[in-house]
Formats: structure tokens, sequence, C-alpha cells
């Protein structure tokens, strides 16, 4: 009976020595967990410039010195410009500040015949803006919207000869930005700029454009 007793324990011990040996872990009632990664997001951050086409169409309501006489009229022309800001991302969230600006052929907006009228014709050569974005990651696509600070240029032809005057109002819109190679982004916008006060000229430009730009 001793002998028997002998030979099982020693058997019982075979298996482990061997599983000791050959370095296979044993498990003695634990249990393992699946502990997933932290997510990558595509990197949005950082400096970036670029240039940009685009085609705008201005809508323009002139006043004049005639008591409740208001004209307006319409021109549409290529426009193109360069960019540059920065971004902050946290997660899929985007924060940035850009600086626009663009210079258009635009043609003027004419009123023939107008008499009495202080202005006879407008025509914006240039507008900027400073504007906040707001986007959201997919990948390296990142939808965008923006609202900002408007500054615009425009030449006049009044009865008394022509000049320039300087505009200020407010612009918004949206775009999406793809970024092709890592620091190489494609970008489609629409842009609504809003210009006041620019002597007796009240303009709207609505722009299409399209641009490139580096990141850094």
């Amino acid at each position: 009976m001793r002998r028997i007793m002998l030979s099982l324990i020693a058997f019982g011990f075979v298996p482990s020595a061997l599983a000791a040996d050959y370095g296979e872990p044993v498990l003695r009632g634990t249990q393992s967990y699946y502990v997933p990664g932290n997510p990558v997001y595509f990197r949005w951050d950082g400096f970036y410039f670029g240039g940009q086409v685009g085609w705008t169409v201005s809508n323009v309501k002139i006043s004049s010195a005639a008591p409740d006489t208001q004209i307006s009229g319409s021109a549409n022309g290529a426009s193109y410009g360069a960019f540059a800001g920065y971004n902050a991302q946290w997660e899929n969230a985007v924060l940035g500040v850009e600086v626009n600006y663009n210079h258009t052929s635009v043609g003027s907006v004419p009123q023939p015949g107008l008499g009495s009228l202080g202005t006879t014709s407008a025509s914006i050569t240039d507008f900027g803006t400073v504007r906040g974005r707001g986007g959201w990651v997919f990948d390296n696509v990142m939808p965008y919207g923006f609202v900002g600070f408007a500054v615009g240029n425009a030449d006049t032809t009044t009865l008394t000869g022509p000049s320039s005057a300087i505009g200020y109002g407010w612009a918004l819109g949206a775009g999406v930005d793809w970024a092709v190679l890592p620091n190489i982004v494609l970008r489609a916008e629409y842009e609504y700029l809003r210009l006041d006060n620019m002597r007796d000229i009240r303009t709207t430009l609505n722009t299409v454009r399209t641009g490139v730009a580096v990141r850094f």
C-alpha cells in the first residue's frame, strides 16, 4: 500500500516538473482579460499655410444723396489668394484660427443714368477674414465650419471721379479638408461675407473655392 501511495504522489509531480522544464505556464484559478489600447487619431494639430482659387458673386447695394434712394446690382468673377492658420486637437475635435486673404477680378456694378446719385459704380477688389474654425476628424478627412471678422476694399466711381473705400463686416461658412498625404491637404469650402459702412456701399460676397495647404 505504501508503495502505491508513493507512486501516485510521484506521478502527480511529473506534469508540473515537465511544465517547469519546458517553460509552459501553469494557470491555477486565474483569468486573463483583454485590455484594448488607446484609440489613434489622425493628427491635424499644428501650423499650416496654402493657396486657393475660387469664384465670387458680389451683390452690391448703393445708397445715394437722393432721399430714400437705393440701387442694387450684382457681378461675378474669379478670386485667388492665400491662407495660414493653426489647429489644436482633442481626440476627434479640432479648434483653430486662420487668416484668409483674396484678390478678386469681380467686375464693377454700374448704375447708369442715376442723375443726382453720389455713387455710379462699385467693384470689390480685395477681401479677407480672421476666422475661428471648428472641425471634427474622420481619419484623414475633416469637415469644418467657421465664423470671423471681415474687411474689404472697393474701387468706386462717383460724379467727382474714382476713389477707393474700405469696409468692415463678418463672414461665415463651411468646408472640408482632406489630407491626401500626412503634410499635404486639399480643401473645398463655401464662404458668405458681408461688408457694411463702405461709404455709401453695402455688399455681400458668396464664394466657392478650392485650395491646397502644407502642414507642419
